[in-house]
């Protein structure tokens, strides 16, 4: 996978046998397509915000329908 990033959840453990090393266990789960999609998330709010932001008037939402 030489050039390309990717996220990853990690949770190991060691085994020790006389205080030595002996093994890691553990599970390794890919996580970029949630990383992907936090990012995109992420850039969608803050073009919203900016573009909120830059309007010289005032911008509200009102639902009829919430009690």
């Amino acid at each position: 996978m030489k050039g390309r990033s990717f996220g990853v959840h990690v949770i190991g453990q060691v085994e020790r046998i006389d205080g030595r090393v002996r093994r890691l266990h553990g599970i390794m789960q890919d996580i970029t397509e949630r990383r992907l999609a936090e990012q995109k998330l992420r850039d969608t709010r803050d073009f919203f915000a900016q573009t909120l932001d830059a309007m010289p008037a005032i911008v509200a939402y009102v639902n009829a329908e919430a009690s």
